[in-house]
């Protein structure tokens, strides 16, 4: 039986699904014993890791996940891409004076793990893995609609939650570590180069789709490998 991974985020949504640009709920794709299913499409589009901790929102991302979920009971795992539109629209809530605020970047994060922790897994509505993606890098490209001073905050913003939604899974003695796993293709890069000279290649070459979005060899290169790892299908072995 092929493991089912149900994906909920913002418009990087699509990053689970390779051959999809836009979509409606009800599309899946199986890859090497995991099937991914898309059930909320591009509905979500826009939302924020920061609302997914408020009931009601703009969009509403949390209580449209938790309630697509509960219309299935549970679910096996789930897929979470979040923070893009954090990172690119309200990047200003995380500095003052200048420099980057970290009590308010923890604050995002750890709400984030909240979430994660508190409604999917606690709850009981995800059974086994929350997969927790987290890819975006801006090339020189962006410098014009950020602006030279605004596209170095981004990238500084950008550097430090790579970093600290690498260690979502807590500490080794963190009950629900082992069952969160982060999904960071641009640290994956930085520790295993494999012939990338640059730190915007995940935006350009190989995985630029429309300047903003990733595409499809973003799936097949990061995120089904650590998926199929996690949940030990055979893709790789």
């Amino acid at each position: 039986m092929p493991h089912e991974v149900y994906v909920f985020g913002d418009s990087h949504w699509r990053v689970y699904f390779p051959f999809l640009n836009t979509g409606a709920p009800g599309i899946c794709h199986e890859s090497k014993g995991i099937v991914t299913l898309d059930t909320t499409a591009n509905e979500l589009s826009g939302a924020t890791m920061y609302g997914l901790r408020k009931e009601q929102t703009r969009i509403g991302a949390r209580k449209r996940i938790l309630d697509t979920i509960d219309g299935y009971g549970s679910v096996e795992n789930v897929g979470l891409v979040f923070g893009e539109v954090d990172l690119r629209y309200h990047y200003e809530r995380y500095f003052r004076d200048g420099m980057i605020h970290m009590p308010s970047v923890l604050d995002l994060v750890l709400g984030y793990r909240r979430f994660i922790e508190d409604d999917l897994i606690r709850t009981g509505r995800v059974q086994n893995k929350v997969f927790v993606y987290y890819g975006f890098r801006y090339s020189q490209e962006f410098v014009d609609s950020f602006g030279p001073q605004n596209y170095l905050k981004v990238q500084w913003l950008n550097r430090t939650l790579e970093r600290l939604i690498e260690g979502i899974a807590g500490l080794p003695d963190d009950p629900y570590g082992g069952r969160i796993i982060p999904i960071i293709p641009g640290r994956m890069i930085e520790q295993n180069p494999g012939g990338y000279d640059r730190d915007d290649d995940l935006i350009g070459g190989r995985y630029k789709d429309d300047g903003v979005h990733m595409n499809g060899n973003i799936y097949n290169d990061f995120i089904l490998p650590v998926m199929s790892l996690e949940l030990g299908t055979d893709a790789y072995g």
